[in-house]
This record gives C-alpha cells, structure tokens and sequence, in this order.
C-alpha cells in the first residue's frame, strides 16, 4: 500500500522549505557528506567491530572523553561535526544509553535512576560489546534497505530492526518499540513528499517533513 501526503501537511511543509531556504539554513549535500564521512571515519561499523575491551567501552560510554560516541551523539556541535543539525537527544539522565561511568566515583553503572547497579570494567564490556553488536546489524539492515518503496517494507523493517532497538535502558527500548509504528507511518508519508520537493538533499528540512508527518499520524503503538 502506498500513503498520499495530505493537503495541509504539503502546505506546512511547502512554507518551511521556503522559509529555511531564505535563511539559508538548507545544508548542501556536499556539506553534508563530509558529516556523513567524518562520522562513519570515526563511529563506523568497520571502526566500532575492530573494537574491543576498554576501548571499545570508552569510545563508545565514556561522557568525559569528547571523542566518544555518546558525546558526539549529544553535546558535539562544532564545525567539525554539528550534531543538532541532525536531530537531538539531549535531555534526561545517562541512564539513557543502559551504561555510562559516573564522574563522582568513576564507576560504571547501568539500570534506571531508581534502581541502579555497579557494574565490573568486564561487565561494562559486555554491555559495549551487546551495543556495538546490534548497531553494527542494524546498520547492515538499513544498508541493505530500499527506501522507495510501499507501507509493507517499513513494516517488515520494523520487523527486522526490533533485535537492534535495545540500546539503553528497558524503558527506552520499549519507547523505541512503541514509536515505531508512528514513524514508519511517518516515514512512508515523507517519502511521498520528499523526491518530487526537496532540490537539496536536506537533514534539516527532512527531520521537518517526518515531525509533521509524524504528527499527522498521531500516537500508533507498535506491540511491545
């Protein structure tokens, strides 16, 4: 089955275009694959699987350190690398990402902020390596993933990401599950927008299509 993208949401989305480009606020592509380089040069699957131990562990968890995934994910935002410009998840506690070491007792810790347990660097591994492990197979599903194509596929791609969507706490991946549903849904309603209306290949601009999209479909829940 394929979605047409309401009248209402094409107008919102027809303003928001002409308002970023005025701005100037749409990123080039050009710009945007050196992010997409200067990313996947660092926090890549090929780089993240030749990791191990302690290395992995920090590269991955370690807040204090600036050149850690976690970092870059919530508090980059530099020339080098503006990490808003593709979406937010600053907010809440570390308790987010299911591991991260305290800076008080330099502990790692994992859990929730009411039940919280202190984990051995050998179990912290662990934890990074079970992360690592399922970006790297969720990265290789949306390699191999065809974006042009009908409502059954984002279906089955919800489908075959569930195994990947753990990282963090409990409480964040059954939130992760529960969206799914809405932002396939999302998805799909974007992609009918996005090839015949978007000049330049926009992060921005396409984070604003699939939050407009996203609400026009409203709060779907995925089976837990």
């Amino acid at each position: 089955m394929t979605t047409s993208i309401s009248s209402a949401v094409r107008e919102q989305l027809e303003l928001i275009h002409s308002d970023q480009l005025k701005r100037n606020e749409l990123i080039s592509v050009e710009r945007l694959q050196e992010l997409y380089r200067v990313f996947r040069n660092r926090f890549g699957p090929p780089k993240l699987a030749a990791m191990d131990g302690e290395e992995l562990l920090n590269a991955m968890h370690a807040h204090g350190n600036h050149e850690s995934l976690v970092y870059w994910l919530e508090f980059k935002n530099d020339n080098e690398f503006p990490s808003p410009d593709f979406g937010s998840i600053a907010g809440g506690s570390a308790h987010k990402f299911g591991l991260f070491r305290r800076k008080d007792t330099e502990q790692w810790v994992t859990g929730s902020g009411i039940k919280e347990k202190v984990l051995s660097i050998p179990d912290a591994i662990a934890i990074a390596r079970k992360h690592r492990d399922q970006f790297v197979a969720g990265a290789q599903i949306l390699e191999e993933f065809t974006a042009n194509t009908d409502d059954a596929s984002y279906l089955k791609l919800q489908s075959d990401l569930k195994p990947s969507i753990t990282f963090g706490g409990d409480l964040a991946c059954r939130e992760h599950r529960r969206s799914w549903a809405a932002w396939d849904r999302a998805l799909s309603l974007a992609r009918a927008y996005i090839p015949a209306h978007l000049p330049n290949d926009s992060t921005p601009f396409r984070s604003a299509v699939i939050s407009l999209c996203a609400g026009s479909v409203g709060a779907t829940r995925a089976d837990d």
